[in-house]
């Protein structure tokens, strides 16, 4: 998906920057269009809401593209780096079977995600045979509208990619990780402390250095995707809600927009939930260790660095959006409940109005 986009570091066609700047215009095109339907409804409220929510997805998905064709290089690196990730066939027994279930279920989730994802370009594609107008709420000119059709027709490849493909990418280089702290906890639990020398210890250490800056590169390479995520799934959810929860509004709109509404929804949960689960995995290694025999070694400088992993590891490995927004299970809990609140809110200020 990634590669239809341009996204992928794979991608070195000498045609890609010219498709770049293509799909940059015409990202902006669509975006002045919306600004435009948002000015032009005037007095029809629902009119200009559901601009300001076209308005809103496009500075999401364009953003998102621009983030990720510029941080390429980054994820290049990235999946370079998975080269010198532990293979889980070294290792034996109920660490092994819970790893490999692991990377099973992520291998078939991606899978079905992906899916999922071409069903809804599909879709996306049929939108306006189906509810006879464009797929999202724009301004059209008299005479434009099959123009305009075939600019999404167009543009349906990057926008899904910028977001489908770029969750996806997400999982394969969190889930990995993931493990390795497993296979880590697994190896510092069962390090028998009086047969191994320092050195050992000091390659164990070596690895979880390199497991912690493995993940800040995934953070510094996600944290624009993990703040538009957080932003645009409140607002935009927010607005959308608000537009289906009315009785006078048409019964096929408010089907497309609650699809919309819960597939963003499961898009936020997959970022802050394999974000848990890392911060978890991590912080597991520090217990890990507690609980090792070391205790059982007089060695004084094994005992001091054993006594520094542990300090360490009580501090999680956290993900979070330029500092901005934290990226975990409770953040995407409060970004349910503020939505809520706000459609709430809404809802109460339009019957008051009525009245």
């Amino acid at each position: 998906m990634l590669k239809y986009a341009g996204l992928h570091p794979h991608s070195k066609s000498k045609l890609l920057t010219l498709y770049h700047y293509v799909n940059c215009f015409f990202f902006v095109f669509l975006l002045v269009l919306a600004i435009m339907e948002v000015a032009a409804a005037r007095s029809d409220i629902f009119r200009a809401i559901e601009g300001l929510s076209s308005v809103l997805f496009m500075i999401y998905t364009s953003c998102r593209y621009a983030l990720n064709y510029h941080h390429k290089p980054d994820l290049a690196h990235l999946l370079q780096s998975q080269s010198r990730f532990w293979k889980i066939e070294d290792f034996e027994g109920r660490v092994r079977a819970d790893c490999e279930r692991m990377m099973e279920v992520t291998s078939r989730f991606i899978r079905y995600y992906k899916n999922y994802a071409v069903v809804l370009a599909a879709v996306f594609y049929v939108q306006p045979f189906i509810f006879h107008e464009l797929q999202m709420k724009i301004y059209v000119p008299e005479g434009w509208f099959y123009y305009l059709y075939l600019v999404y027709w167009y543009m349906t490849p990057p926008l899904f990619s910028s977001v489908y493909g770029v969750t996806s990418m997400f999982c394969a280089l969190a889930v990995p990780v993931t493990v390795q702290f497993k296979l880590l906890a697994n190896e510092f639990e069962n390090l028998k402390m009086r047969r191994r020398g320092s050195e050992e210890v000091g390659r164990l250490v070596d690895y979880h250095n390199f497991l912690i800056e493995y993940c800040e590169k995934i953070n510094a390479h996600s944290s624009g995707v993990f703040l538009f995520e957080f932003f645009i799934t409140v607002s935009v959810c927010c607005i959308l809600m608000f537009i289906a929860s009315q009785d006078s509004y048409p019964l096929v709109n408010k089907i497309k927009y609650t699809g919309f509404i819960i597939s963003q929804f499961i898009d936020t949960a997959i970022y802050c939930y394999n974000c848990e689960l890392i911060s978890e995995a991590s912080e597991n290694v520090g217990k890990a260790i507690y609980n090792s025999p070391w205790y059982e070694t007089d060695r004084s400088d094994i005992r001091r660095t054993v006594a520094f992993i542990i300090s360490r590891t009580q501090k999680r490995v956290v993900f979070n959006g330029y500092q901005l927004v934290r990226v975990d299970m409770q953040t995407f809990t409060r970004i349910f409940k503020a939505t809520l609140s706000f459609v709430s809110y809404l809802n109460t200020v339009a019957l008051t109005e009525k009245k």
